[in-house]
């Protein structure tokens, strides 16, 4: 959260608390939660297909080689829509993959459509 404490007063960044999804309901909060998003930035690829399989907003962060369902060589995917890939185009280059989403979300809109 102190990493929160320096972004731009006019992003609104939302936490849920950290009980979300307990016992056995797992993603049902989460579930619930994601279309109330304007957009949801992540690592975790199971917050990333549930997202996309709910049409949601989706950026997923992706190391230079993923998981091959995220395919190679494209910043989309052919099973969500709503989805944008980044990628490292150099191993552990992770400064490189946050530039490009800072750049991207400074000139990102909001809600699409």
């Amino acid at each position: 959260m102190d990493q929160l404490a320096g972004l731009d007063t006019r992003l609104r960044i939302e936490a849920p608390a950290l009980d979300l999804d307990p016992g056995a309901g797992a993603f049902i909060d989460t579930a619930a939660l994601m279309p109330c998003l304007d957009l949801i930035v992540t690592p975790d690829t199971s917050i990333a297909h549930l997202a996309g399989a709910l049409g949601c907003p989706v950026w997923l962060v992706l190391q230079q080689v993923p998981d091959w369902r995220w395919l190679l060589d494209r910043s989309d995917s052919p099973w969500y829509p709503s989805m944008t890939l980044y990628r490292q185009t150099a191993r552990g280059d992770w400064d490189g993959v946050f530039e490009r989403i800072a750049q991207d979300l400074a000139g990102w809109s909001g809600r699409q459509g």
